[in-house]
């Protein structure tokens, strides 16, 4: 996220660009943004402050988008609870303050939790193989319930 603008991808058209040079190219409807958990090492005050920024940015680039803000993954019991960085309890706490940056900057707020989580708000086993990254044939899953809360459903 810290770097979010000084990175490239590769376009349709097969030309390298910046997150500013996409934004600037066209008006999109609707932007979904989840960032955030590759963050959890930095101080909380520090990741809701460059995520504000990254927001604002997105806004001022794309006044008619829709911005949509996804809530980050849990991780596992087993990896919560095995590393000091990688917990619940921060993910929770970042969550709490994307959904307060949605809140305060007419955004949207999503969180795919629901459809991942144990009873005990852990990231299911049977979905990772890491503790951490849901499994690719689980993105059908998720894609659908996407669809289902998107700000067009």
């Amino acid at each position: 996220m810290f770097n979010l603008f000084e990175s490239t991808v590769r376009t349709k058209s097969g030309k390298k660009q910046d997150l500013e040079e996409v934004l600037f190219q066209q008006q999109y409807h609707t932007i979904y943004l989840m960032l955030g958990i590759n963050e959890l090492g930095y101080d909380y005050s520090s990741i809701i402050r460059k995520y504000q920024s990254v927001v604002d940015t997105i806004k001022t680039r794309q006044p008619n988008a829709v911005i949509v803000l996804g809530a980050n993954l849990h991780v596992t019991a087993q990896k919560s609870s095995s590393s000091s960085t990688y917990t619940n309890e921060k993910i929770n706490q970042i969550n709490s303050g994307i959904r307060a940056i949605a809140e305060n900057s007419d955004c949207c707020y999503i969180d795919v939790n629901s459809i991942f989580d144990d009873e005990n708000g852990a990231l299911k086993t049977s979905y990772s193989t890491d503790g951490s990254h849901v499994l690719g044939k689980y993105y059908s899953v998720w894609t659908d319930w996407l669809k289902g809360e998107s700000p067009d459903a």
